[in-house]
């Protein structure tokens, strides 16, 4: 992974893998929950990080959000009226 050349979080750096194959080999590596916890907690850092300024990043946050969920339904893992893992 390098230094992103794109920012979301002001003063905040990012970090990107040098070529998407290696980012799909290293994601679907991770075990389907693993990766849904893992975006749950992204999405809550960005939030915490933004602060206000949620609204700005609402696409990223909604992506997290998304990709959790759906490896929680492929799982069986998704309880109705469940949103939230941790």
């Amino acid at each position: 992974m390098a230094p992103s050349a794109t920012v979301s979080l002001s003063g905040m750096p990012e970090y990107a893998f040098h070529h998407a194959l290696v980012r799909d080999v290293a994601y679907e590596s991770l075990p389907k929950a693993l990766r849904a916890d893992k975006h749950v907690v992204t999405a809550r850092w960005a939030e915490l990080q933004a602060g206000d300024r949620c609204e700005e990043i609402a696409e990223v946050l909604a992506t997290h959000h998304l990709r959790a969920l759906r490896w929680l339904d492929e799982l069986g893992e998704l309880v109705h009226g469940e949103v939230d893992r941790a």
